[in-house]
């Protein structure tokens, strides 16, 4: 199956949240549990701690740099681990509006996120490169 049949039969969806990328330069301790509104994600390595949040307002208390409010595409790809350059050729179709991407994966989803203010392009990016919006 080539990369355009896959994105061709896979899907995303838009989050309705707003999201925020913390940086935590040289972190000390444990990973944090916050009381922010939800806690979506976290890149923990030895140089920087990245935390991602699922906010209306952009996380407090963080000593290092935020960026934000970012939107999140969820994809949901037909063929999981089974479609070399997927990723890469939605991103490459977000980068041609000149947009800039943070990707995060798990085990089932892709997540693409992008500053809220382009978010409708890097939306018609998606579509134009083949991929259906995801049915409720």
């Amino acid at each position: 199956m080539s990369v355009d049949d896959v994105i061709n039969t896979s899907s995303y969806s838009m989050l309705t949240s707003k999201y925020w990328m913390c940086q935590e330069k040289e972190p000390a301790g444990p990973s944090p549990r916050t009381g922010h509104d939800v806690f979506f994600g976290m890149i923990d390595d030895p140089d920087e701690r990245t935390l991602i949040f699922a906010s209306e307002q952009e996380p407090e208390g963080f000593p290092g740099d935020g960026y934000g409010p970012l939107t999140a595409f969820r994809i949901r790809t037909s063929r999981p681990f089974a479609a070399p350059g997927f990723l890469a050729a939605l991103c490459a179709a977000i980068a041609a509006t000149e947009s800039s991407v943070l990707v995060m994966s798990t085990f089932t989803f892709d997540y693409i996120f992008v500053r809220q203010e382009r978010s409708e392009l890097a939306r018609e990016a998606l579509e134009g490169r083949g991929l259906r919006v995801e049915s409720p």
